[in-house]
């Protein structure tokens, strides 16, 4: 098999050739001697070249050569001309130095001056046989026979012997034999190096044309990005160039310098084209470390991370579409290695990848970017106005906002079709405690008109009708034909329940579950109406559904331990605790000791539940155990340390100090109480207006609020404390809704226990 790769020679120059008998295959013939390249080759083609070569007295008919360094042979060929210079200068008159000349002129193929040499010291040394002889040899290397004929009869009569007589039996064969035709085809023709260096000299072009292209491509054409913040996928145009971005995608684009148009597609809230331009020259971009990142939805947040001296800071980019940022050595990569140990900064790009809205609020709050944090979630909720989120979201993003901008807002969200529930809920709320007067009945009776056939109308209609009757026809209107998803029925079930009508509210509750089983509102308000009925089997189920999902879960875990006790499975909330694998790392709580506090609590021992409470760890355990003992003046200083509690502590508080008898502390904890409830809705206003009154509230007024039943229960437990003479009728209440089997239940148990003879 022939071998692919191997070493030739390629091309020809310096070519001297001359008649002579081969060495090896001893013919008469042309022996020629030249200089060529030696290459290594692929078939034939020569790839890498290896260097020149020199090749001496070459057959044609049997290749037999010399070869030698044509650097050597330079060396020497300067080295031997030079050296015979010398010689002709200090000893001209020596035969020797003449015939050292002519012979080593006749070896570098000097013919010119070989005839020169000849000519000046041939007739001087005529009678010298070894330089007639050497004359005539060089004559007959030269081609010159005749005159070669001459030297050597000159050569055999001073002497010369049988040498003389072959090199003149050759020349006169030669001559007689010459043909220069034949001479020609013998004799080595030049050959250029332009084939040799063919395949190099043709990659080479193309690499430079390559190289142009690109260079050119590059003068003309930079890389931009484009990233994405939102959490589903939509199309980015860019002068008429679509590219898909996936959620929370980068992606590496060309653009070329001047103005350009972005326009975006399955972007909600986005549809007006965004023009800039991208003038920066490519020199100033390599020198400057120049990025620039497109940001269509205006949601991505986008991280420099500069790593000096191995230390790394942080700053965040966000909110601009457009972001044209300088000294960014790593745009979207990783550090290399050397930037760890460098002494020059070294900045990179990376993308935040969030698993939701309020992570990048919690993030930008963090570094202290409260107002970007607004306008972050205004731009996340134009994009995406009805997520799991909204309703937390809404409160973020007005805030800071003045009146009118914020109303601007909401409007843009109300005006949507079909409406959107939770921001109209958030826009009822905020013009009930912002602009009490304005009358948003008339507003949204027009709504209703307007559009008929949208149940929801009706359903927003009955949250803000001033008549409670009025509203609960609104809300089973709403429920007809499609419906509203629920949020009828379950407004009915939130009244009932919130007035004490616990059986009549489970069905309404139930419907709206079918409607919206994952809605977690509906869900909470169905658990406090079984709760209510004492009903603890579906609780108990769901909670066992849930910790199937997460065996580890031990909030859940505490929740089966108490249905299981209240439904008197003691024995198995026993076999279910030694079950129980809790979580390895997390809470620092002891859970045996949280479920056997759950297990006293369900059966009313109150001891016993806060002493276990109090060795699991729990973190509200001190405040419990100072309350239940009695520790009123520990317990205040305790409750003031964090400002950051619900109106309801500070009525529990106020309740155990009037129990008690600290009439100081309890008027100090009513009117932090009341400054806590606000007035940002007409229930908050209905509630402080209670604890506020000079007269003790009627029960329907009482009844008729709308608020939770185990708050109504703390409520109604201080205003019987407040208003001694109608304790009673207030306590009584308050029994009837004290039915969460959770702190504070076993307290507010033991201060509105009935009177002994009522027992």
């Amino acid at each position: 098999m022939q071998d692919f790769f191997g070493l030739d020679y390629y091309g020809k120059n310096s070519i001297a050739s001359r008649y002579g008998i081969c060495d090896s295959c001893r013919k008469l013939t042309a022996l020629n001697s030249y200089t060529t390249g030696q290459f290594f080759h692929f078939r034939q083609f020569p790839l890498i070249p290896l260097g020149k070569k020199h090749i001496v007295d070459e057959c044609p008919h049997c290749g037999h050569r010399v070869i030698t360094s044509n650097r050597s042979y330079q060396k020497h060929r300067t080295n031997d001309l030079a050296a015979m210079m010398e010689g002709f200068t200090s000893e001209s008159d020596n035969p020797d130095t003449a015939l050292n000349g002519l012979h080593t002129l006749m070896v570098y193929n000097e013919e010119s001056w070989f005839m020169d040499v000849m000519n000046s010291y041939g007739r001087r040394f005529y009678s010298h046989m070894q330089l007639q002889l050497v004359i005539a040899q060089g004559l007959c290397r030269f081609g010159h026979y005749e005159e070669a004929e001459t030297y050597c009869r000159k050569a055999i009569v001073l002497g010369a012997g049988p040498r003389a007589e072959e090199l003149l039996a050759l020349c006169q064969s030669l001559r007689e034999k010459g043909d220069k035709q034949q001479m020609e085809v013998l004799c080595a023709q030049p050959e250029a190096m332009v084939r040799p260096y063919a395949f190099i000299i043709a990659v080479s072009a193309c690499v430079c044309i390559a190289l142009l292209a690109t260079g050119i491509s590059a003068m003309r054409n930079h890389t931009a990005w484009l990233v994405s913040g939102f959490s589903k996928p939509y199309l980015v145009e860019i002068d008429g160039s679509q590219y898909r971005m996936n959620p929370y995608g980068v992606k590496r684009i060309t653009l070329r310098l001047g103005k350009h148009l972005l326009q975006t597609h399955g972007l909600p809230g986005h549809d007006a084209p965004v023009s800039f331009s991208y003038t920066t020259s490519l020199i100033k971009q390599k020198f400057r470390n120049y990025a620039l990142v497109l940001n269509p939805d205006s949601l991505a947040v986008v991280t420099t991370e500069t790593m000096y001296n191995g230390q790394t800071t942080n700053d965040y980019i966000f909110g601009e579409t457009v972001n044209a940022m300088t000294g960014i050595n790593h745009p979207f990569s990783s550090f290399p290695v050397w930037a760890r140990s460098g002494h020059s900064p070294q900045t990179r790009l990376s993308h935040l990848t969030p698993k939701s809205h309020l992570e990048v609020v919690e993030l930008l709050n963090a570094q202290g970017k409260t107002n970007d944090a607004s306008a972050y979630v205004r731009r996340a909720l134009i994009i995406e106005p009805a997520s799991p989120e909204t309703k937390d979201l809404l409160a973020i993003a007005i805030d800071g906002l003045p009146i009118k901008n914020t109303l601007a807002f909401l409007k843009r969200g109300r005006d949507t079709e079909p409406p959107l529930i939770e921001w109209h809920e958030f826009y009822q709320n905020f013009m009930d405690a912002r602009q009490p007067d304005y009358d948003l009945q008339t507003e949204y009776a027009l709504l209703c008109e307007a559009h008929p056939n949208t149940p929801e109308y009706f359903y927003l209609l009955a949250r803000v009708a001033r008549n409670h009757a009025d509203a609960q026809i609104l809300f089973g209107k709403s429920e007809q034909g499609q419906g509203s998803n629920g949020f009828g029925y379950n407004a009915i079930a939130y009244d009932l329940l919130c007035s004490g009508e616990f059986a009549a509210a489970l069905p309404y509750s139930e419907k709206a579950l079918e409607k919206s089983p994952d809605n977690p509102t509906f869900k909470s308000i169905n658990t406090q109406i079984h709760l209510a009925m004492e009903d603890y089997a579906p609780l108990l189920q769901e909670c066992r559904t849930a910790i199937a999902d997460d065996p580890q879960n031990g909030r859940v875990a505490a929740k089966i331990v108490r249905y299981l006790t209240l439904l008197g499975e003691h024995q198995q909330a026993s076999d279910f605790i030694a079950t129980f694998q809790p979580p390895e790392a997390g809470e620092s709580i002891l859970w045996g000791d949280l479920f056997n506090a759950e297990r006293f609590h369900a059966v009313g021992n109150a001891t016993d539940y806060i002493d276990s409470l109090v060795a699991s760890g729990s973190t509200d355990a001190e405040l419990q155990h100072l309350l239940f003992d009695g520790n009123i003046e520990q317990a205040q200083p305790l409750l003031n340390q964090n400002e950051n509690h619900p109106y309801t502590d500070h009525l529990i508080l106020y309740c155990a100090a009037r129990y008690h008898g600290f009439t100081d502390i309890a008027d100090t904890q009513l009117a932090k109480a009341v400054a806590e409830i606000g007035t940002s809705s007409r229930t908050q206003r209905e509630t402080a207006a209670f604890l506020l009154a000079e007269t003790a509230p009627g029960i329907k007024p009482l009844l008729e609020l709308r608020i939770l039943p185990q708050e109504k229960a703390i409520l109604c437990t201080a205003l019987g404390f407040r208003f001694p003479e109608q304790r009673d009728a207030l306590f009584a209440l308050s029994r009837k809704f004290n039915f969460t089997p959770e702190y504070p239940q076993l307290l507010l148990k033991k201060w509105i226990r009935p009177p002994r003879n009522a027992q």
